[in-house]
């Protein structure tokens, strides 16, 4: 599921930090080291680093972007919207804080005011919103 900030540099899109007047560019791609990208380190007090991934990271100036925005993943499921938090491959698992949504669908109630639930892909439409990060 791609959702959270991204960047644009260079003509190719980035998971994206903002760090003061600088950008962190993310990216899982091992070429990306030939673009002066370097390989994250993580804190030695992190355990099972083996297990973690392989990220490569640059810091850029802010003007070095083209475009940096946030990616927000929701559902419709019934003419009814819904947060997407993950996915496998057949279903989605959806969330709502709004109790009429929740009952609606069937959701199971988690908490007061949240409902979850793994929801098969066929049920759900997916809806994008692309919305820009003013720097």
């Amino acid at each position: 599921m791609k959702k959270g900030r991204y960047a644009k540099y260079k003509g190719k899109e980035y998971k994206a930090r903002l760090l003061g007047s600088k950008i962190r560019l993310i990216s899982k791609n091992a070429k990306d080291l030939d673009e002066g990208f370097q390989n994250k380190k993580y804190p030695d007090s992190y355990t099972n680093i083996a297990g973690l991934p392989k990220l490569y990271i640059k810091e850029v100036d802010k003007v070095e972007v083209e475009d940096i925005y946030d990616i927000e993943l929701n559902g419709e499921i019934d003419g009814l919207t819904v947060q997407l938090l993950d996915e496998n491959h057949t279903e989605y698992l959806v969330a709502t804080s709004d109790v009429a949504i929740g009952i609606e669908l069937e959701l199971d109630r988690k908490d007061r005011d949240l409902f979850l639930d793994w929801v098969p892909k066929s049920r759900v439409k997916t809806i994008i919103k692309k919305k820009p990060v003013i720097l």
